[in-house]
């Protein structure tokens, strides 16, 4: 790394977290009054350009590349003003939120602050894909072109405005470059000002030109609008032309594109904020007025074609070693697709920028691929996939923007020990209503709202463990049923609240110019929501000790196991010690107790698939994930039969529960690969790991073998933390020695030192693991 890049960097890490690109909030306050009487796609686009033409250009000398925004911090009235604008433009009741916001199944509690920022009229969800590799190959007038010339051919006055509102957008993209340029000129650099006035409208012709854009289309957006959790699609695949050509004729050799690879992900990131967006408790969370919060792109190198054949270059090399001498960074995250057979010398590169604490995930088209065929992707679509924030996936250009809902899957559970009723509520009056998933569950993803289910009869009539495995995929199926009964009403009214709308990213998809209408309601090939299946190991281990309780040793009968739990264990304080202690756990190569992995995660799949329809929009797809919500999850549902207490945290992603595995790594990966992940599109496996057990020379080899026979038995996807429980409290204790720490979250990395207090413990509490 070159010393003026971890210069800046360290700069960076030092920057105030009051910082605030407050020019934004003024400006929006002004074109309010200027263009939101318009028709909903001309007041977007008009907002847009207002913005990006009076936005000040910040002109650095220092680095490679430009663009930057304007940063103070605010005064108290100043900050004052901006929450009462966010206040008028979103304190309304929910069910007027929902048509005001156009997007439901992802406004979690912990994001208000993060949607109160955006105007009502001016709104993007990120998390999706544009067409980068098209941006790269044709410049930003492919895509102007595109849209002028299916405006000529449209005659209904909402798509006109429609599509006049996508080559506004993208005009005023190309005249913020051109700011760029002016200003480049006002500097005396004549040579930076033509690529800049050509950048505007013609395609890059060498790889450093393809990142400029990249980055300048990408700050036009971000700090202006917002696109959350960007997909930089799989970067090395379409930049390879431009490196080889590069490097053919001369002007270009293999260090130089690592330093600018380097300069460039490192520049993506310069106006990212330090704070942990998932941290509510954090004072630096709590004052946020910015739109674009931590900016976590995502960018996908290697994989394979289907034919097996692997798609690893040279920029795929690059990537992962520039990341690796970023490792301080908590973002951008390179994910990297394994398959089977994958280059040794690229899997050791990767391992090793792992065991570096660099931002770097791991999935395996192995089993990534099968899942997106089962869900319905063609094939030659499911070998493009990539991923983005907090492990959701994405069918690059050619799929809308993350919908989603966390899934409790010990909830059925429960109602299949309780005749359908919530443990809390046995004897009372069953509400009505008219779904299970009540409105405000639905917008923030939760299930929180007391879920019954169906009475799938005494538990003294179920005779074995097969009978009451049909009851419990009896409630799975019942809540999946209602959920999309839920969905169904919800798309009716989007349907009504998006008519003549549009987003930014509707400018860089396929199919949504083509069919004169935004990803929402059916302009892109593909249309996603995810099922986010929690408390994965919370089942597993609650099922194998019923198996062994009531029908192996028989020492309970299940009306009596259901009583004990409907009071909290009570009295049963043996009992309880013996579930916790004695029982044998998921997580430590028990194939009795693995096997029900695979059956939970199967009865959900099925569950899944029998609500996707050819007349339903929304493809259901399986996920299994918690993020950090396994505790909250866990504050609506009784005790388990695992030596859980009531309102106790449910297990972590695809973890098992906390402490639970306790025969070291190898043991614990075998567990998680018994998994049918070839159903399942998503979700993080977190591992902390001691530094000593991949200490010595042969350290990262080892490492490197065990993920390779993860990944060949089964395994989905790793991301790890290489630090130790005492550096960590070590941290708590001394937060200015340990500024550059960081810990993999969920599907995004955290300073550790900038996580308020809860999400620290709960890091520490994780298992450490000290041996393979």
């Amino acid at each position: 790394m070159e010393n003026s890049l971890k210069q800046r960097i360290d700069a960076w890490l030092d920057q105030d977290y009051r910082l605030v690109f407050y020019e934004r909030i003024t400006l929006c306050r002004e074109a309010e009054a200027m263009f939101r009487h318009l028709p909903p796609a001309l007041a977007y686009a008009k907002t847009f350009a207002y913005l990006l033409e009076n936005i000040t250009v910040e002109y650095e000398t220092q680095g490679m590349f430009v663009g930057k925004v304007k940063q103070i911090i605010p005064t108290d009235e100043e900050r004052r003003a901006a929450s009462a604008l966010y206040s008028r433009w979103w304190d309304m009741p929910l069910e007027e939120f929902q048509k005001t916001a156009y997007f439901c199944y992802s406004f979690k509690k912990n994001s208000r602050e993060w949607l109160a920022s955006r105007p009502p009229w001016l709104i993007t969800q990120g998390h999706l894909s544009f067409q980068w590799k098209e941006l790269a190959e044709n410049g930003l007038s492919y895509f102007e072109k595109r849209a002028q010339d299916r405006l000529a051919r449209e005659n209904d006055p909402e798509a006109r405005q429609y599509l006049e509102g996508i080559c506004l957008s993208i005009q005023a993209i190309q005249n913020y470059i051109l700011r760029y340029a002016q200003v480049a000129g006002e500097h005396g650099d004549p040579a930076r000002q033509e690529l800049l006035q050509r950048l505007s409208c013609q395609p890059p012709e060498t790889l450093f030109e393809a990142l400029q854009l990249i980055l300048l289309v990408m700050l036009s957006i971000k700090r202006t609008i917002s696109y959350d959790a960007p997909c930089m699609g799989r970067i090395d695949q379409y930049l390879l032309p431009f490196y080889e050509r590069d490097i053919a004729a001369g002007r270009l050799t293999r260090e130089q594109a690592l330093s600018m690879i380097e300069e460039f992900l490192f520049k993506d990131m310069e106006g990212a904020a330090l704070y942990d967006h998932m941290s509510p408790d954090s004072l630096e969370t709590e004052v946020r007025l910015d739109v674009s919060g931590e900016d976590v792109p995502y960018f996908i190198v290697g994989g394979r074609t289907l034919d097996g054949v692997s798609c690893v270059n040279p920029l795929s090399h690059l990537f992962v070693e520039a990341i690796d001498e970023l490792h301080m960074l908590k973002a951008p995250v390179i994910i990297v697709r394994t398959f089977n057979g994958i280059e040794e010398d690229f899997f050791q590169k990767v391992c090793k920028a792992m065991a570096d604490n660099a931002s770097l995930y791991v999935y395996n088209d192995e089993t990534q691929i099968p899942a997106f065929i089962y869900y319905g992707i063609a094939p030659e679509d499911a070998e493009q996939y990539c991923m983005f924030s907090c492990n959701n996936p994405t069918i690059p250009t050619k799929m809308g923007s993350l919908r989603q809902i966390w899934f409790n899957l010990a909830i059925p559970l429960e109602l299949a020990l309780n005749r359908g009723v919530p443990f809390a509520e046995t004897g009372k009056p069953r509400p009505e209503k008219t779904c299970e998933f009540a409105l405000g569950d639905r917008l923030m993803g939760m299930m929180e709202s007391g879920y019954y289910g169906v009475d799938t009869g005494a538990l003294e009539d179920m005779r074995s463990m097969e009978d009451f495995l049909a009851a419990y995929s009896a409630q799975l199926r019942y809540l999946l049923a209602q959920l999309r009964q839920g969905l169904q009403a919800d798309g009716a009214v989007e349907r009504e609240a998006n008519r003549g709308r549009m987003r930014i990213e509707d400018c860089f998809l396929e199919g949504t110019v083509e069919n004169a209408c935004d990803w929402v309601t059916g302009g892109t090939k593909y249309h996603q929501f995810m099922v986010n299946g929690g408390g994965l190991a919370t089942v597993v281990d609650s099922l194998y000790a019923i198996e062994q309780l009531v029908f192996v040793q028989k020492q309970l009968t299940l009306p009596q196991l259901a009583e004990i739990l409907r009071n909290d264990f009570s009295g049963q304080e043996l009992l309880l010690r013996r579930l916790q202690n004695k029982m044998n756990k998921f997580g430590n190569d028990i194939p009795e107790v693995d096997r029900y992995a695979k059956v939970v995660v199967d009865l959900f799949t099925q569950a899944i698939q029998e609500q996707n329809r050819p007349e339903y929009l929304y493809t259901l797809m399986g996920e299994i994930s918690t993020l950090r919500d396994f505790s909250t999850e866990g504050w609506y549902v009784g005790a388990t039969p695992n030596g859980r207490k009531a309102g106790e945290p449910l297990s972590e992603n695809q973890s098992p529960c906390t402490g639970a595995d306790m025969e070291g790594l190898t043991a614990m990966l075998n567990s998680v690969s018994s998994i049918p992940f070839y159903h399942i599109t998503g979700g993080p496996l977190n591992l902390r790991i001691h530094p000593s057990v991949i200490n010595g020379p042969d350290g990262i080899q080892k490492l490197s073998a065990l993920f390779r026979t993860y990944f060949e038995n089964g395994g989905m996807q790793l991301q790890i933390s290489v630090v130790d429980s005492e550096t960590l409290r070590q941290a708590q204790r001394e937060p200015e020695k340990y500024k550059n720490l960081t810990v993999r979250v969920t599907g995004y990395n955290a300073y550790f030192t900038h996580m308020g207090r809860e999400a620290q413990d709960e890091m520490i509490r994780r298992t450490e693991h000290g041996a393979f």
